[in-house]
Order: C-alpha cells, then structure tokens, then sequence
C-alpha cells in the first residue's frame, strides 16, 4: 500500500469545534480525503441482489466492503452498503476532522441539523419517515458506513497482504429526542484504530467550495478527489500522470457495466469539475487520459504525502 504521514493538530475545545466545524465554512476551504479512498471508492448505488461483500480493484489493490448488522427495537437487520454521495460527504468530513484535531472520537453535534449542515445537507428537508428527505438518507448512510467493514487488500501471483478496518466499533446517535428544538443527548463515534490511521496516511487536501459544487453526484466527487491526487503526483514528478480509461473505469466506475457509458459520464463531469478547478490540466492521447502538472487546490500540508 502507499503510505504517508499525518500532521495532528491540538485538540480543541468541543464549543470551539462547533463553531469551527461546518465543512463548507467559507473561511476554512480546506477537506481530506486518504488516498486509500481516492485509488479505490465506495459504490455508486446499492449493489443489486444484496450481495454478502462488494469489491472494487486497482491493478494489484482493492477494496472489499462488508455491510454490518444493527438491532432495531429488539430485531437483528442487515444494514445496506455505504452508497452514493452521502457516504463520501460524511467521509470527508470525518477525514477533515481527524487531521485538524487528531481524535478517534468525533461528536457528530448536539442536534441532528448542526452535523447535516457540517456535510452541507438541508437539515430542514423533511423527516425520517420520507424517503427523500436529506434527513432520512443520512440516518440511513450514516449506519451503513458506520457498521460497515472496510478491507484493502494487496494480491499478487506470490504475494497477498490485506488489513480489515471497523470503521465506527462505538457510537450512540440519538434522532428523535428534541428540547426546544436541540437534541437532548451528544452523538458520537469512535473510530476504530486502524481506520483512524488510514483517515491520517496520505490525506488528500481538497477544497470545500468545489465540493459543495459536486455533492450531488458520487461520481464528480470521485473524479475531482481522483484529479487533485493525479495533478499533485504530475507536479511531483514533474510529468504527466497517464491512465487509460479502461484502468480508470475500474478504479471509480464498476457500477458501470460498459466502459464506453464511463467514459461519457465521466467526461462531462471533468468538464464540469474543469469549471470548478481551473488549474486542471487535461488531455487525452488515444485510450489515455493524461493530467498534466499544475496547481492543486489546496497547497498540500502533509509533507509526507507520496505518490
């Protein structure tokens, strides 16, 4: 696996957090993303059948996500996977907040509507019981990724090596308990320690207002996440980065049967992450889609990070 190294930052009073804590505050344009989740995503929409595992490759590596179980008033349900835009967005923010305060434990506010505001959601947009609502879809991911187990793997004709991440073994949410509008009761997670340290390995710097610009769309969050990574590997090494379109429909776009339905979605979505992020630098040459050295969007803060 790529490794790098994190900065930890002081831990900061939970007041201190609230107040500082929206991911999209126009004052702090900064989010991470570890460049495990960059290489290899999350599915775009719940895998059909309800499959025991779901796998995504890239090349040698992969991800396997697992979804886990929860007891609901006494009855033992399977819980979906991790899906979509939601999922991402939540990540990111659990990602932001592990490198700025160095903390397994995240309090997810005293309110439902401060955490859904933090990932930039409509915390007014209707309840848990309407399957539309931002509200329901994010109690709904929420659990999924929680409870989910998250495996990165290494596969080779001689070689295998792989490392299982919980990614919250402990948590308490509270949805429905309200005093004047307020949550009675903190939520919180604790995340488990090796998914921690893969949250600090690597972090991508990404910025928040181009994110909140794609949020809607699973795949625009993981092409631009994915070109901010190639574009800081470009400037590293001081040349393009190359990919054939066949390698990046593996990476980020499996829920895609045919390649040629990839590579036009994926187009026009360069096309509108282009307009967020003017420094990328795109090309193609024949099956290769090639980022050329530029600006990244954030000037990277861990030294570490390694292509």
């Amino acid at each position: 696996m790529i490794t790098g190294g994190g900065t930890l930052y002081m831990p900061e009073s939970k007041m201190e957090r609230m107040r500082k804590g929206s991911l999209f505050a126009p004052d702090d344009d900064q989010a991470y993303l570890t460049k495990y989740l960059v290489q290899v995503t999350l599915p775009h929409r719940q895998p059909t059948d309800s499959p025991d595992f779901w796998e995504r490759k890239n090349g040698r590596y992969s991800i396997c996500i697992t979804p886990g179980s929860l007891n609901v008033n006494g009855v033992r349900r399977k819980l979906g996977y991790p899906a979509g835009a939601i999922p991402r967005l939540i990540l990111l923010w659990m990602n932001r907040e592990v490198v700025r305060h160095g903390e397994r434990k995240l309090c997810l506010g005293n309110s439902l509507s401060v955490f859904m505001e933090n990932i930039g959601l409509n915390s007014r947009n209707g309840s848990l019981k309407s399957a539309r609502s931002d509200r329901k879809r994010l109690h709904e991911q929420m659990m999924n990724l929680f409870r989910s187990q998250i495996e990165f793997s290494l596969s080779e004709s001689n070689h295998t090596a792989w490392k299982d991440f919980n990614v919250a073994p402990q948590g308490e949410v509270w949805w429905d308990f309200y005093s004047e509008g307020e949550y009675l009761f903190d939520s919180w997670i604790e995340l488990g320690e090796h998914f921690y340290q893969a949250l600090l390995q690597g972090p991508v710097p990404l910025s928040t207002q181009a994110l909140r610009e794609l949020k809607g769309s699973s795949l625009e969050l993981d092409l631009y996440s994915w070109a901010v990574y190639a574009t800081y590997i470009a400037m590293t090494r001081r040349e393009p980065f190359r990919i054939t379109w066949t390698r990046l429909h593996h990476n980020l776009g499996a829920d895609y049967a045919r390649e040629r339905d990839f590579k036009r979605k994926a187009t026009a979505a360069l096309k509108k992450i282009s307009t967020v992020y003017p420094d990328l630098r795109l090309d193609e040459e024949g099956d290769n889609l090639i980022v050329k050295p530029s600006l990244t969007p954030i000037k990277p803060r861990i030294r570490s990070l390694q292509a």
